[in-house]
């Protein structure tokens, strides 16, 4: 190993100060990163990150020992200069600087580029896993010389929140100053030094990872919101890594509090500041030995011991697994790595741990400040796996490390896989926390992982080397449960759960994780008896509780169903309120049930996977007795309900208008809209509402009039039926309709338009006509009238209510509710913005290169002509179309910030243009590791091909991808980029498939791919020209044929432009039947079962054994050989008959 003067060796700040200051005085961009003249050859420099090994590890250094000689750059006045260094023993990592810097000479600081590329040996050792290492093997300390072991860090051109260095204030790097504003420029932490450690100091042990990284989920709950949606509960992602720790710091002591007591949910520690008296409260030990303690605790609570129950110290219940050696050895950890936590006062640098969001088109970083609360939790989910379970393995103690302060002999720490928990304390708000269901990988740390030698005094600082983690993903959101109840015909949350019978208070929600065998939903509450019709949606075959939202934005539940009295299960899901938010949660639904049948359902049994393993709960559906204590209300009684639910029978889909559920009534004595029913002067009115949000964002008015146009928002339940067309009957001469038609998640809207009417003319007789097919499969036909969608009341109003805030009606006499501007008369002629108006929403960046934009096309009378827009100098290649309610850029160029200007043409009464423009901002990140260009679509009735075409080859070769939809077999070949599909289902639209690249050096790409509908199903051939074909295929090819080439064969043979002979012949031409491995044995098998359906006798297989024998050695190709024996097998005159028998041709 090299000496840490060795002069060939580098010092990381001073480098990094003199790139510093040439960016602060000015790069010339064509001399970084270009072939110019005046400038350098391509310069290719690797992400570097310097790592030393220790002395005792040798493979590090043998792998280090084959590898070439590498060069580093130097920024000099105006230019690059190389320098070259021999190579070090030391395991160095590589460090990518991108080559090219912005335009305004910025240079961004970040954890790693795109093209992350590690350790030259490591790289190839580790790269399925995508293993980072960090921290270096020599502390250096200091920055006197430029020849000293360069600490880590990485330069990276690609951030998407750069800053230019020239505009940043100059304490931005002191970590210690101020590290919050290192996440606030989006910089990878510096590394940089502890003036604690002696700069002459070797590291005393290592931190090594014992296996692949696994991510976690951690919950947060806010003790001042009460609801789901209002931000109660609050989700992190995290990382649970296993490391083997060696060397001193297994020796160090530590003092720790001993437990006081502890159940199965919570653990409580003794005062350790209480003084005097005989009971100690505290224990002090060895790491080592707190390991073994905690092992042997381990393996006791594996094997099943339980606790019997104690009142004195620590105090506990029965039949639960003891943790308190665990706990302890949590505490310990804590206070030896107390270290690691930074003192903004004492001028101590914080441990920091830098990860990449790899799923993100533009990858982020996530910094995470150590925290030994955090990393080493008292929670019984982390100390029960605070050591990895096969870490225990084969791990015998030897003489020189046997403890005699353990009672157990049989285990050695050194083995042993202590668990760190990484993730950002729940409230230090400077840094951002990990999403959750999100890839991540390592980049960094920004300083040695450091401990006491002595946490009592901590005078003595000591480091580690060898820290690494491989990739991982994190846990998926936790399923949250709220309960609604009917309240004066509205749903409002309610606490209608209850989770310990006689002591908890109930509450309106739960999470996942909190749900025992205690736990009780108010049946009686959510069915409400009294309101049945709010709280449930009954269907022929299905049951939806809009008393029950369940909260799953990451999809980990995996399996849901409903138990009723006689043990019958019934499938369950979420039906989501907002698809494209799932995050507002959805209600359940149960399904598979029968038409017009009571059901008394008692248990809700909900499985998911929020973590490593499918976790199932049981919550169940009683009547709850309670009683209230001074405000508090609690369980008094749990029944066995009887309370039933009856689905419906069959009933047809109606097609209705949304409502303003403010103006369901009017009073008229005070002339006012109210929502509910305020005595016997209240009549119940039909207003629509004013503004429909549309599952793609868009919001528009429920009916619209015009001089020669009216326009409706009509709604239909998708629930039992499969909704087909809505028609339009009754219109006359010019008149015309048109429908778009929007899915929901269980609602199908249509957007109805009828124009070229008559004025001042009463609509209402119109006939709407929806096609359906019922659950028997029938296609069937609904018919309303117009009048009985949009319904027309009239009020009357006897005395002249009070002119006061909020009166609509102000005079006496008869009132149409709604007004005319909402019936069904065509209306007064809408003018400007009126008559046609486009309203556009935020953009949404699909990718690097495409983006869309909702928008509303607002034109009642058809006048729409097209979009004019010019192709800004910066987006030279954008393409535009407007399809489907989505303005949809494609082309666009990465890392860009565009305003486009876009006219709307359409035509006035008097059939002149007019311009309407409008101004729409798209800002596109860079471009992804595999930045594709398009995409060529086939189909049939079950497959799909689709050929990627690429802008540019791949950062890296793409090792393999993955589908978002597990249920369609696919295959990927990548010599041609071509995706192949199977197993789809026939006329069908497949609008939100994904693909996955996993590039070689770990980075993912995901492509959202353009929507396709498959091809009608085609039926096969039926009948005996039909059956023969099939039988030739399975004897001659081991395959029924594709349906499209059956019936051209069948078509061929049953016209007689084919002979059999000649059928045959062909299929054994075929490459795929010459390449089938056939001996003349069953050649022969084969040949019978074609001309006599059978196998052959064994006289009759040796004769045409023999046969073949013969022509072999007379025929040059086996081809020919086959076909010789088939004639004359062929030209037997069973086969003749058999072939005539079918009417075909020999």
């Amino acid at each position: 190993m090299k000496d840490q003067n060795d002069n060939n060796s580098l010092n990381f700040n001073t480098i990094y100060n003199k790139i510093m200051e040439q960016a602060n005085g000015g790069i010339n961009k064509s001399r970084i990163g270009e072939n110019t003249a005046e400038g350098v050859e391509e310069v290719q420099i690797s992400e570097h990150i310097e790592t030393v090994t220790s002395e005792n590890e040798q493979s590090f250094q043998n792998s280090q020992e084959s590898t070439n000689d590498e060069k580093t750059i130097l920024v000099e006045e105006g230019d690059f200069e190389e320098v070259e260094f021999e190579k070090q023993e030391d395991f160095e990592k590589v460090v990518e600087v991108d080559e090219t810097i912005s335009q305004d000479s910025q240079i961004q600081i970040d954890s790693s580029s795109d093209d992350s590329v590690h350790d030259l040996q490591d790289q190839k050792n580790n790269q399925e896993d995508g293993v980072a290492m960090s921290g270096s093997g020599e502390n250096n300390q200091g920055n006197e010389k430029v020849d000293e072991v360069t600490e880590e860090v990485i330069i990276d051109n690609n951030v998407q929140d750069s800053f230019d260095v020239q505009e940043i204030p100059e304490d931005a790097f002191d970590v210690v100053a101020d590290m919050s504003r290192i996440a606030t420029y989006g910089l990878t932490p510096r590394a940089i030094n502890d003036n604690r450690i002696d700069p002459t100091a070797k590291p005393s042990g290592t931190i090594s990872q014992f296996r692949s990284t696994i991510g976690g989920v951690d919950l947060i709950i806010s003790t001042t919101e009460t609801t789901v949606e209002s931000g109660m509960y609050t989700f992190q992602g995290k990382a649970k890594a296993d490391f083997i720790l060696t060397g001193k710091v297994l020796d160090v002591l530590a003092t720790v509090s001993l437990v006081s007591s502890f159940d199965s949910q919570n653990i409580v520690f003794m005062d350790s500041s209480i003084t005097g008296g005989t009971t100690p409260t505290t224990v002090t030990a060895s790491l080592r030995d707190f390991m073994i303690k905690a092992a042997n605790e381990m393996i006791d609570d594996i094997n099943g011991v339980r606790t019997n129950l104690s009142t004195s110290a620590p105090s506990h219940p029965a039949g639960i697994p003891e943790i308190t050696h665990r706990a302890q050895l949590a505490r310990a950890l804590r206070a030896i790595f107390e270290s690691n936590t930074g003192s903004y006062t004492g001028g101590i640098p914080n441990l920091m741990f830098t990860f990449k969001d790899v799923d993100d088109i533009s990858p982020k970083q996530v910094t995470v400040l150590y925290d030994g609360e955090s990393i080493f939790p008292d929670s019984m989910d982390y100390l029960r796996s605070i050591i990895a379970e096969d870490s225990l393995v084969n791990n015998a103690v030897t003489n020189n490390v046997r403890t005699t302060t353990t009672s157990n002999m049989n285990l050695n720490a050194e083995g042993m896989a202590v668990r760190f928990d990484i993730k950002n304390p729940e409230d230090y708000q400077a840094f951002e926390k990990m999403k959750t269901n999100t890839n991540y990988q390592f980049v960094a740390l920004n300083k040695n992982v450091t401990y006491y030698s002595d946490p009592n005094t901590k005078s003595v600082v000591n480091y580690l080397e060898g820290f690494s983690m491989t990739n991982f993903k994190t846990g998926k959101q936790l399923p949250l449960f709220e309960t609604y109840k009917v309240d004066n015909s509205t749903l409002t949350a309610a606490e209608m759960i209850y989770t310990h019978t006689n002591s908890t208070p109930s509450a309106m929600n739960i999470d996942f994780n909190s749900i025992d065998d205690t736990t009780y939903f108010d049946y009686e509450q959510m069915i409400s008896t009294t309101a049945s019709n709010i709280a449930l949606r009954t269907n022929g075959n299905s049951v939806r509780f809009n008393t029950l939202k369940i909260f799953d934005k990451d999809k980990t539940i995996t399996k849901m169903e409903v138990e009723d009295d006689r043990l019958n299960k019934y499938p369950a899901s979420v039906a989501l309120i907002d698809t494209d938010k799932p995050e507002r949660g959805g209600y359940l639904h149960v399904t598979g049930l029968e038409r017009s049948t009571p059901y008394t359902f008692r248990k809700l049994h909900v499985t998911a996977k929020p973590e490593e393993k499918d976790v199932t709960k049981t919550i169940f559906l009683s009547q709850i007795m309670t009683s209230s204590i001074s405000g508090t209300t609690t369980v008094t009684t749990v029944l066995t309900h009887t309370l039933s639910i009856r689905t419906s029978n069959f009933t047809e889909p109606k097609l209705y208008i949304e409502l303003d559920p403010e103006k369901k009534y009017v009073n008229t004595t005070s002339g006012m809209f109210t929502s509910t029913v305020s005595g016997s002067d209240t009549v119940e009115v039909f207003y629509p509402k004013l503004n429909v949000e549309l599952p793609n964002k868009l919001v528009m008015p429920a009916v619209k009039n015009d001089k020669t146009a009216l326009r409706y928002v009509i709604e239909v339940d998708n629930s039992d039926v499969t909704i087909k067309d809505l028609t339009v009957n009754g219109l006359k001469g010019d008149e015309k309709f048109k429908v778009e038609r929007i899915e929901g998640k269980d609602k199908i809207y249509f957007i109805l338009t009828l124009y070229n009417l008559s004025e001042k003319r009463d609509y209402g007789f119109l006939i709407l006509e929806l096609s359906y097919v019922d659950i028997d499969k029938r296609e069937l036909v609904t018919r309303q009238v117009l009048n009985t969608i949009n319904k027309i009341t009239n009020i009357s109003i006897a005395t002249a209510p009070s002119a006061v805030t909020g009166v609509v009606f102000t005079t006496t006499g008869i009132h149409q509710v709604p007004g005319v501007n909402l019936d069904n008369e065509t209306g007064p002629e809408l003018t400007g913005t009126d008559a046609f108006n486009v309203t556009l929403f935020d953009a949404k960046t699909l990718e690097a290169r495409k983006a869309e934009i909702p928008v509303l096309v607002d034109d009642l009378n058809d006048r729409f002509v097209r979009i004019d827009f010019q192709k800004p100098a910066n987006n030279p290649n954008v393409e535009l179309v407007l399809e489907g309610g989505l303005l949809k850029f494609t082309n666009l160029e990465p890392k860009t910030e565009t305003v486009y200007k876009l006219d709307f043409i359409w035509r006035d009464k008097d059939n002149k243009e007019q311009t309407l423009s409008k101004y729409a901002k798209i800002t596109t990140p860079q471009a992804s590791s595999v930045d594709v260009k398009g995409t060529t679509i086939t189909t049939t009735d079950t497959t799909a091909e689709i050929v990627f075409e690429l802008f540019s080859n791949p950062q890296s070769k793409i090792s393999s991808v993955a589908l978002n939809n597990e249920s369609i077999k696919f295959t990927w070949d990548v010599s041609t980029l071509t995706l192949r599909l199977s197993d789809l289902k026939p006329m069908t639209e497949y609008n939100s498939l994904e693909i996955t690249f996993k590039l070689e050096n770990g980075l993912l790409t995901r492509y959202k791919i353009n929507t396709f509908t498959t091809k009608p199903a085609i039926e096969p051939p039926t009948g005996k020209v039909a059956e023969f074909v099939s039988k030739i295929y399975l004897a001659s090819l081991g395959r029924q044929p594709e349906v499209e080439g059956w019936k051209f064969w069948v078509q061929r043979l049953e016209s007689k432009e084919l002979t059999v002979t000649q059928f045959i012949y062909g299929l054994m031409k075929q490459d795929e039947f010459i390449n089938r491995y056939l001996n003349k044995e069953d050649f022969i098998k084969m040949m019978y079962q074609i001309v006599v359906g059978r196998d052959p006798e064994e006289e009759g297989q040796k004769y045409w054994i023999g046969k073949y024998d013969e022509y072999r050695v007379q025929l040059e190709s086996l081809a020919d050989l086959r076909i010789k024996i088939a004639s004359e097998m062929m030209n037997e005159s069973e086969f003749k008959q058999y072939v005539a028998s079918m009417g075909l041709a020999y």
